[in-house]
């Protein structure tokens, strides 16, 4: 190898980039790296260089000659790219630029970022005719391409403008086959914040591939909350439901819909809730989910469907703790009803949830249930300590007869302590039945009581008709 050989790569970097070399001296250092191709750290010289050379036209004669040679001469192909794609962000000469855009075109199925290049160009504004032909060529003819550079154009361009999502879906869509890592890309397309067309193109990619795995099935499922109405999520729905007897497809629908059962029209929510319907009752996760997603839906018409195809699978005894938080928050009175009607059935001594739930209603005045509480409560006084304040409520305050004649059979069972100002309270009630007061009276007179709780019961007794009440 001569001198010149030796030293061809220095000389390059050296006399191209320079300001003050000869033009023609230039030209010579140029065409001897045109013969001496073979030497690999000619190539790279000729890389390195091109950036700073500052006249174009000999710039553009070493671009030219770089872009036309076969990729195979490069050490690593990449590096000719990212020359050429700087030097193209560079250029003005609109010429230029185009036949550039035509070379990368050729070697776009080399390089992921030629890709990414291509469809964030096509976005930039004040772009010449030829160039914007150019790039729609590009986009428009590109070859069948692998599922990696699908997935790496979708999941660089999920928050880009329309026009952007646009380009890469068209890109995905030139794959041949979606698998789960390309489907998983593809869902962020469907959230309601794209734009509609975008998201039943999606939709129709997805409708198309016939066996999806059950992967790809739990994505479309977990999509629906975000993917909004103008019939997408019908048409997920259409795809989830075949496959509906896979547990863990049905229990992704479910969490789905319980992310955030309010945002589904009337239509979706029957939908969703008919085909969970079948499971509710023998899926102990799909009930328990359903049940805890009541609290989130503002139609009671919603809640009560729910309601009722959980209730109507299971016994009441299986699903108790949600049904009485779901009691205890709900404002809807029909719905209570139901709720109320659904536990009050069973045995509040074998099931001490109940206690506190029922004594609540007891001392809510407006209860509805009261007097089917009293009842209940009454019978476990002597067990639960907790009954016997709710009692007394009822005893010092309520007027109602039948009310008050079930608490007080409950408080006056044998077990349970009696308080003396809540019996007095009883007795001097006039509202209420005589024989309520009279046991009342029967039990105080058990009491030990001090001077002033007798002096407290004479001054009671004092102002009732003679002959009502009987004491001894």
């Amino acid at each position: 190898m001569d001198k010149t050989q030796q030293s061809l790569p220095g000389l390059i970097r050296q006399v191209l980039g320079s300001l003050h070399a000869e033009t023609v001296i230039k030209a010579q250092i140029l065409q001897l790296a045109k013969n001496h191709l073979h030497e690999p750290e000619v190539i790279t010289a000729l890389l390195q260089v091109l950036p700073d050379v500052k006249d174009k036209k000999l710039r553009d004669e070493v671009m030219f000659f770089l872009s036309s040679l076969n990729t195979s001469r490069f050490p690593e192909p990449r590096i000719l790219f990212d020359a050429l794609l700087q030097f193209f962000k560079q250029e003005k000469e609109r010429d230029t630029r185009v036949a550039l855009l035509f070379r990368l075109q050729e070697s776009i199925h080399q390089d992921q970022q030629l890709v990414d290049f291509f469809i964030e160009l096509s976005a930039t504004p004040n772009l010449s005719e030829p160039e914007m032909i150019a790039i729609q060529d590009t986009l428009a003819n590109l070859p069948l391409i692998s599922e990696d550079m699908a997935v790496a154009a979708l999941e660089k361009h999920r928050n880009s403008p329309a026009l952007l999502q646009s380009q890469a879906l068209t890109l995905a869509e030139k794959c041949s086959r979606w698998g789960d890592k390309l489907f998983a890309a593809a869902q962020p397309y469907l959230d309601i914040k794209n734009d509609p067309d975008i998201r039943l193109r999606v939709m129709r990619r997805l409708a198309d591939n016939k066996q999806m795995s059950d992967a790809q099935l739990i994505t479309l499922a977990a999509a629906l909350p975000g993917t909004g109405t103008n019939g997408i999520r019908y048409d997920l729905l259409e795809l989830i439901k075949p496959a509906m007897r896979i547990p863990e497809i049905r229990l992704a629908l479910a969490n789905a819909f319980a992310t955030n059962p309010s945002v589904y029209d009337d239509g979706e929510f029957d939908a969703i809730t008919d085909m969970l319907a079948p499971y509710m009752g023998r899926d102990p996760h799909i009930s328990n989910i359903m049940l805890e997603s009541i609290k989130d839906l503002p139609i009671p018409a919603h809640r009560r469907k729910v309601l009722s195809l959980v209730t109507t699978r299971l016994k009441t005894e299986q699903v108790l703790d949600p049904l009485l938080a779901l009691f205890t928050r709900e404002r809807d009175e029909s719905i209570r009803e139901v709720l109320f009607h659904q536990v009050k059935a069973l045995s509040v001594a074998r099931h001490p949830q109940l206690v506190d739930v029922f004594a609540a209603e007891l001392t809510e005045p407006g209860s509805p249930f009261r007097v089917t509480c009293a009842g209940l409560l009454a019978n476990v006084a002597e067990i639960y300590p907790q009954v016997i304040p709710a009692l007394e409520d009822v005893l010092r305050y309520d007027t109602d007869r039948e009310l008050l004649r079930l608490c007080l059979d409950g408080y006056l069972r044998p077990g349970v302590p009696h308080h003396f100002d809540v019996l007095l309270a009883v007795v001097r009630n006039e509202l209420i039945d005589t024989l309520s007061r009279q046991k009342a009276l029967d039990a105080i007179v058990k009491l030990d009581l001090d001077a002033s709780q007798q002096q407290a019961l004479a001054d009671a007794l004092s102002g009732i008709k003679p002959n009502v009440l009987k004491y001894e």
